[in-house]
């Protein structure tokens, strides 16, 4: 006999800002031997059920896919709804058979499609009787839409009763939302290590005005949740993200850890919480009072005599199918069934003068692996500092020992454009005329330095304390991120296709090296970046004409020029002419030392096309001329390094908290 279920979907008031995923498998068509069945939903309220509109109503969506149990046959039901609507009839088909109508169960998405009802034989003061249940599993990990749970993440259940299926949530949430762009990955756990997700198992009761009986299930250990978004590479600021927890009391409060790409940061609150079955913790913006720990960087900056701990993981850098290390820590570590030894050596030190140091003037020692421990020197200085596995270098930092205090030191530009360094990257003064205000030379797109000259006009190099391999020519096999990563002493010439270090066979190249975001191969310090093009078209008023202050040429006995006039920094401002590495047919030399000064930014030629992409973007100057202009990137000059952009968190709704109140 054919059974028909009619009645109307309450619209109810839901926490969702979007549709969720769901699955949309229709019920196949019936067979003599099975009966087609049509049911309705009333919803439990707070809902998350699908679709929420403008008004805050919930509206089922095409391709809503339940299952519904009766005894141990089960089958798929599927919304019959051609669009969004408050009402709709659930159709599918179950297997014919001698029971009586009920009891019907259903379960909404979670492992709906694969879901089986079990029965226990128990017994009750001396009564047999039965349990029917069904194990569901929260994601440990959800990748989440903005506005809504991942896909199938948020189970209910219902028992029939006449014409209604009751759906009730089994599980809690929380609304999280971030301030700080970038955050790629969120985790969430008790601090007790409570399990708050993994498999759960309900239990019907024929009574559908019985309270879902839940409780966690499995041997698995299950007390963190990892969210994602489930669109674009990092959660958008402002929106919010649904997770599903498994009740429980976290009786020790709860944790929460934010990772971008160089940083994370961790929140915590040791107030007991109760995740409670369909209500939602709101978590927003709480990365805003997290700790968050110093940025991974290629520069890592201490004073002479310290000692200090740096953190050096990194996500993923992709340069083919290199990738920059996920470092574990020093010692030996395994990975495809090979041994790998691990340690950390200074590849070279300088003073930035013509004396040469020696070893352990600038880093008395080195050690460590997933982090760096660095005890510098008693003199200030440069070095590269290289971890090896195996023999090879896997990745390298620069260290600048240095007594100057880089952030009161800092200079905001005209009209508070942006704020830069008083000094370059790697310089141990900046002090006019000072040869150790030259700094160090960067190849375009490259995180490790080569050293300035040894005198303001000179053109010898800055002593070492190592000897640096000849220049070789950029091929394929050596023009690559992987070769400059595993050499980083070595300097290669631009190959005639596009004049960069970075090889492609073509004009064409990459410009994602150096990139408007802080990257891998960023070569500032924590805190700071290669700046862009309109730092300096901004804070200089587009060069020599619009800023109305003639150029008056390079100072001829300190060799640079103080650009205060042109930044508008109220003090000097003082930029050496500390020229380029360039080459003279077979190896790199020191070119336009006291007559030139080329700073990188880290964009490439604003004119480059298709077929021409030679060129990167610079700020330079000489006798006659301060302008913007375009240098060739497999030449090696100086770097003028900006804050990294600053978090403006703009004023955010009032929100009333309905639990979880921090």
């Amino acid at each position: 006999m054919e059974i028909m279920r009619k009645t109307i979907l309450l619209a109810l008031p839901l926490l969702l800002a979007a549709a969720c995923s769901r699955e949309t498998d229709p019920a196949g068509p019936a067979t003599p031997e099975e009966h087609t069945m049509v049911f309705h939903a009333v919803a439990e309220t707070p809902e998350t059920r699908t679709v929420r509109t403008g008004s805050g109503a919930i509206y089922w969506a095409p391709g809503d896919v339940i299952r519904i149990f009766h005894g141990t046959k089960s089958a798929l039901f599927t919304a019959q709804t051609a669009e969004n609507a408050p009402n709709t009839d659930f159709v599918g088909s179950l297997p014919d058979d001698d029971k009586e109508d009920g009891p019907f169960y259903a379960l909404y998405a979670s492992n709906a499609r694969d879901a089986e009802l079990k029965i226990n034989r128990v017994s009750f003061q001396g009564t047999p009787g039965t349990q029917e249940y069904v194990t569901v599993e929260v994601p440990t990990e959800q990748a989440v839409p903005a506005g809504t749970f991942a896909p199938g993440a948020f189970p209910s259940v219902a028992v029939a009763n006449g014409s209604n299926l009751y759906f009730e949530n089994l599980c809690g949430g929380a609304v999280l939302s971030v301030r700080r762009p970038g955050i790629r990955k969120i985790e969430i756990y008790g601090n007790n290590n409570e399990r708050i997700c993994r498999e759960i198992t309900h239990y019907y009761h024929a009574d559908p005005s019985d309270f879902p009986s839940v409780r966690p299930t499995g041997p698995t250990p299950s007390h963190v949740v990892t969210v994602t978004p489930a669109e674009g590479n990092a959660f958008v600021p402002g929106s919010d993200y649904y997770v599903s927890l498994i009740p429980a009391e976290l009786t020790c409060g709860l944790t929460i850890r934010y990772y971008t790409d160089h940083q994370n940061g961790v929140f915590t609150t040791e107030r007991p919480i109760t995740i409670a079955r369909s209500k939602f913790g709101r978590l927003r913006d709480l990365d805003a009072s997290a700790n968050w720990t110093e940025e991974a960087a290629n520069c890592l900056v201490i004073k002479p005599g310290q000692t200090k701990t740096f953190q050096t993981r990194f996500s993923v850098a992709s340069a083919g199918s290199y990738l920059a290390p996920a470092l574990q820590g020093p010692g030996t570590r395994a990975a495809a069934g090979e041994v790998h030894y691990m340690e950390t050596k200074v590849l070279w030190e300088t003073l930035g003068t013509s004396v040469t140091p020696r070893s352990g003037d600038v880093v008395a020692s080195v050690s460590g692996g997933a982090d760096l421990t660095i005890k510098a020197g008693a003199k200030e200085g440069n070095a590269v500092v290289a971890l090896y596995d195996n023999g090879e270098i896997v990745w390298s930092w620069h260290v600048w020992v240095t007594n100057a205090d880089l952030e009161s030191l800092a200079q905001t530009g005209r009209n508070g454009i942006a704020t830069a360094m008083d000094r370059n990257l790697g310089a141990l003064s900046a002090t006019p005329g000072d040869v150790r205000a030259l700094g160090l030379l960067y190849q375009w797109g490259r995180k490790d330095p080569f050293t300035g000259a040894s005198a303001i006009g000179g053109t010898n190099f800055a002593a070492t304390n190592r000897s640096w391999p000849m220049s070789v020519y950029s091929g394929s096999e050596t023009g690559t991120v992987a070769y400059t990563i595993a050499n980083p002493m070595q300097f290669l010439i631009g190959n005639l296709q596009n004049h960069d270090w970075l090889y492609s066979g073509s004009k064409l190249t990459d410009d994602t090296r150096w990139n408007k975001d802080k990257g891998i191969y960023d070569p500032c310090p924590a805190g700071w970046k290669v700046p862009e093009r309109d730092f300096w078209s901004a804070a200089m008023g587009y060069g020599l004409v619009s800023s109305g202050t003639p150029w008056t040429g390079i100072d001829a006995t300190k060799k640079g020029v103080d650009l205060q006039p042109w930044m508008k920094t109220g003090t000097v401002c003082w930029y050496p002419a500390a020229g380029s590495i360039t080459i003279d047919g077979i190896d790199k030399i020191l070119s336009g030392t006291g007559t030139n000064g080329c700073y990188w930014n880290c964009e490439p030629d604003p004119g480059s096309s298709a077929t021409i992409d030679y060129s990167a973007s610079y700020m330079y100057f000489n006798r006659t001329t301060l302008t913007l202009g375009t240098h060739y990137r497999a030449d090696a000059n100086s770097v003028r390094c900006v804050k990294d952009k600053v978090w403006k968190y703009g004023d955010t709704e009032d929100i009333t908290q309905e639990v979880w109140d921090f």
